[in-house]
């Protein structure tokens, strides 16, 4: 029965992955199909040397590693030589299909901790009530390989925690390469190893036996093994010829650290996308500017490297504004769990005779009130389900990675989104009791009526 229910749950999320691509694909807004090129030229690159085009000193990494390995799959079976637009077709599909899989792991670690096929069901559903894996499928981004990574790990923990045997090796091996997924394709979320760390020390000091036993081969297996074929990548990585991913990673961690101490900084409910063409009368843009150009004539006049430069100002800057560096931080942490488009300016919105003004913000409206639920719901289920498998607070570790991180750097929308299925998994127990709740009452107030 619970094979069935599986595989007809896989069915159905591909069936309406497939016609939400299809809508999507022909919106007025939708993600930028290239993102910012360096994974699409990258994995374009490592295509031309595998197919024996290229040398292997052409190939490099400059951001992180994942994305581009993670596209160089699809393209090198495109085959070299192929125009762009062949080339993010592949990439569609093949995010498509990463997703529709992600989603029915959320599915499938929903029937383990909870044993319940409803709320397996509701988990699943709910995915499609803002279908933001849907949106990013459509761009060659980072997003998808690091969503793909959370529902692996989430997977995994409620396989190696709740099941024994064969199925517990399974559930290493899933947070294995949920650990590589996530971080290789967000290096910023490596804050995910020390939170496991912590959250198992957490967990050690109250737990019986059996849960310590449980731990300490989580210590020992997915984790230790995780941490180690992660290290032996990114050394592996930085060793190719013509790689220059460690220098070009620090300045750009540099540049984005001193970049977020101007988002929200005189402008808190200003959340405009960080672009010029967007928010051109922006206060804080415009003193970001500024400083730039400040910093780059240090870097000419004392012939100071960048790293040094940004870190002088960085530290000083926070001494002599404390209040406010906390203040942005905590904004961060609103911004990043709201959804906005800023792919399409709002003009782009107009239908028929309704202004675009409207549909724009009508459509926020109801996106984040969806959201907002969801959000609501998820953190009622958590809360409900650690008091009967406290475990589970493994789970919230990649959260906790990408929101120390980027609350204190600098936030975009997108850097929450892998994070995804977290909410998704533990809204569904919630979402499904409040439902419940919602009939008992209606058919008591129709019983009453007769």
């Amino acid at each position: 029965m619970e094979k069935h229910s599986s595989l007809n749950a896989l069915l159905h999320i591909t069936i309406i992955s497939i016609g939400i691509l299809v809508i999507t694909l022909n919106l007025p807004f939708k993600a930028k199909i290239f993102g910012d090129w360096t994974f699409h030229a990258e994995a374009k690159q490592i295509t031309e040397w595998v197919w024996g085009r290229a040398p292997l000193t052409s190939v490099t990494l400059t951001k992180a590693p994942g994305p581009s390995l993670f596209y160089a799959v699809p393209y090198v079976f495109a085959g070299p030589g192929n125009d762009d637009v062949y080339y993010w077709r592949w990439a569609v599909v093949w995010n498509t299909l990463w997703s529709i899989l992600s989603i029915w792991l959320i599915c499938r670690a929903a029937l383990t901790l909870f044993g319940d096929i409803s709320i397996a069901r509701v988990a699943w559903v709910s995915a499609f009530i803002v279908p933001m894996h849907i949106y990013y499928s459509i761009g060659v981004l980072a997003e998808i390989m690091a969503f793909s990574g959370c529902a692996f790990i989430l997977y995994g923990i409620s396989v190696f925690f709740r099941q024994t045997g064969t199925a517990e090796n399974g559930g290493s091996i899933s947070i294995i390469l949920g650990i590589l997924f996530l971080v290789s394709a967000r290096p910023n979320s490596a804050l995910l190893l020390p939170c496991f760390l912590l959250i198992v020390w957490f967990l050690w000091r109250n737990a019986s036996r059996t849960l310590k036993l449980r731990l300490f081969e989580f210590l020992k297996i997915p984790l230790l093994v995780g941490t180690i074929l992660l290290t032996t990548l990114s050394l592996g990585l930085r060793s190719l010829p013509g790689n220059q991913q460690q220098p070009l990673q620090e300045s750009y961690l540099i540049y984005v650290m001193h970049h977020g101490r101007f988002q929200f900084r005189k402008e808190p409910w200003d959340w405009r996308f960080w672009e010029n063409s967007i928010r051109p009368d922006s206060e804080d843009y415009q003193d970001w500017e500024e400083s730039k150009l400040s910093l780059k004539e240090q870097i000419d006049n004392r012939h100071e490297t960048m790293f040094q430069v940004y870190s002088n100002w960085l530290i000083k800057d926070f001494f002599e504004h404390p209040l406010n560096f906390f203040k942005q931080a905590l904004i961060r942490l609103l911004f990043g769990h709201y959804l906005q488009i800023n792919s399409a300016d709002v003009s782009r919105f107009t239908i028929g005779p309704v202004s675009g003004y409207y549909v724009f913000w009508g459509v926020h409206f109801i996106v984040n009130l969806f959201n907002l639920t969801l959000i609501t719901a998820a953190i009622v289920g958590f809360f409900r389900t650690y008091r009967k498998i406290p475990e589970i607070l493994l789970m919230i570790a990649p959260w906790l990675s990408l929101i120390i991180f980027h609350a204190f750097t600098y936030m975009e929308h997108r850097y929450i989104f892998p994070v995804r299925p977290l909410i998704l998994l533990f809204a569904a127990p919630a979402l499904l009791g409040w439902v419940h709740y919602l009939k008992q009452r209606y058919n008591h107030s129709h019983s009453d009526n007769y």
